[in-house]
């Protein structure tokens, strides 16, 4: 709706017949490769083969499966910032994230001093740092499960691959490939990712 008052705005300023052609510019590989290089996130691709299913079945399905991982990527720190969906002769998943590697070591907010049953249980957990106090509260130091985002998506779609929609769930649990930066660049979706990326 947002879009179509924007464009009905654009037209008012500017009435013209031109105005219902669509103006396409091309853009090289090489064009794109320097767009990613200058953005300097993450770019992540998800391909997988497509579902033998409509597309108005199977598009609230890529969505979901999006959303999903874009939610995953939120709580474990990569900061994503948009993500997008393209099905063609297969299809594709695409994240950006502003981080492209965690530290290994994440701080864990642990329970207020006062209460006493989760501080014994949460001093008792075996770790590799002491645990410490600071302002009333313990915390501690502990490892990160992952620190680059490509590895923490693969890891999630194999444990949760039922939660991605039944039948991108079911396609995408029997094989699915991570590409990553300019590798991200296949000619058959370098019109989308230019629309994703808003490449003028």
């Amino acid at each position: 709706m947002a879009k179509f008052v924007q464009l009905s705005r654009e037209f008012l300023r500017n009435p013209s017949l031109d105005f219902f052609i669509p103006r396409k510019k091309e853009v090289s590989l090489e064009e794109m490769r320097e767009k990613v290089r200058k953005r300097g996130t993450e770019i992540i691709l998800v391909e997988f083969e497509r579902p033998n299913i409509v597309e108005d079945n199977l598009y609230p399905q890529l969505e979901r499966a999006g959303r999903k991982i874009f939610e995953f990527l939120e709580r474990e720190s990569f900061s994503p910032i948009k993500f997008g969906f393209f099905a063609k002769k297969k299809c594709y998943l695409v994240f950006e994230c502003t981080v492209k590697e965690l530290s290994r070591i994440t701080k864990k907010m642990g329970p207020i001093f006062e209460d006493e049953e989760n501080v014994e249980r949460f001093l008792a957990k075996e770790r590799e740092f002491r645990p410490f106090l600071e302002n009333g509260r313990w915390w501690a130091f502990e490892f990160r499960r992952h620190t680059k985002p490509e590895e923490a998506v693969s890891d999630y779609i194999r444990e949760n691959y039922r939660s991605l929609g039944k039948n991108v769930g079911i396609k995408i649990s029997e094989g699915f490939r991570i590409l990553k930066g300019e590798e991200v660049l296949i000619p058959e979706i370098l019109d989308e990712l230019k629309e994703f990326l808003g490449v003028k």
